[in-house]
């Protein structure tokens, strides 16, 4: 994996997962949710894929090679 993007931000958490807004525009920008591991979710779109991880307050974003 690379470095991703850190973002701090309300509504995130482990718990939780990523906020609703945050799944739809996925969605909605043509992202398939696939492998859910914990904390940390697989989005693919063609031969792109990125992990979301939550924690309290922060969505990390990883692409994956």
């Amino acid at each position: 994996m690379n470095k991703g993007i850190d973002m701090i931000g309300q509504g995130v958490s482990e718990e939780d997962g990523i906020p609703y807004g945050y799944a739809m525009a996925l969605k909605a920008n043509g992202w398939k949710k696939g492998k859910t591991e914990g904390a940390s979710v697989l989005y693919m779109k063609g031969n792109n894929k990125i992990d979301l991880i939550t924690t309290t307050k922060q969505l990390e974003i990883l692409r994956v090679k």
